[in-house]
């Protein structure tokens, strides 16, 4: 996708941020999750991986919508990610109405609870507090349209693949992405469970 091509709330945003061109990586990120196809992305942290998340999201989703269920899930490994990710959407989306919640499990559950209830366009969430919210139906999944795995080598081990799987069978229909900075085998075996016929994209 080139930068002209984006929404001008967001474009202004990323001009203020310092940004005033793609790059390659940034292009096909972005242009994956528009295309809504399930997709794994392996790059290294030099390749600036949120920053490309973030504006990937922030397109497909644009604009705040009336109803209280999000419509992209970005699942991190802990706290420190969860608030970096905020601190990024929110300096991206600062012209928007869009409304980010973070869910981890250093936070407080009732406020975090409040928060959802009152209602999310994009949720930032540490993968037990969100699966802890998925048990108590604190999340609905019903407006689902991304779901978002970062460093998914971390967070999909066998602790917790299995959590992952349960709550992406209550999906109906949405795209998955993966983001890690190598392909393992940890990361290949998950086509055969909640992926199918991913694209690969491998700037590594």
């Amino acid at each position: 996708m080139a930068f002209k091509k984006l929404k001008d709330s967001l474009k202004q945003a990323l001009i203020e941020y310092g940004l005033n061109s793609l790059s390659e990586f940034q292009s096909k990120v972005i242009t994956a999750i528009k295309g809504g196809r399930n997709t794994i992305i392996i790059a290294g942290e030099e390749k600036y991986k949120s920053t490309a998340l973030a504006i990937g999201v922030l397109q497909k989703v644009q604009e705040a919508s009336e109803d209280d269920a999000p419509r992209a899930i970005i699942i991190v490994e802990n706290k420190e990610k969860a608030l970096e990710m905020e601190a990024l959407l929110n300096k991206l989306a600062k012209r928007t109405d869009l409304r980010i919640v973070v869910l981890h499990e250093k936070g407080h559950k009732v406020y975090q609870r409040i928060d959802l209830y009152e209602g999310s366009d994009i949720l930032i969430a540490t993968q037990k507090r969100l699966f802890e919210m998925y048990l108590q139906n604190g999340v609905n999944f019903g407006q689902l349209k991304t779901l978002v795995i970062d460093n998914a080598e971390t967070i999909l081990k066998q602790d917790t693949k299995k959590e992952i799987q349960r709550m992406t069978e209550s999906i109906s229909k949405c795209q998955y992405i993966l983001m890690n900075s190598i392909m393992t085998d940890r990361i290949e075996k998950s086509q055969d469970t909640f992926m199918t016929f991913p694209d690969i994209i491998n700037f590594s």
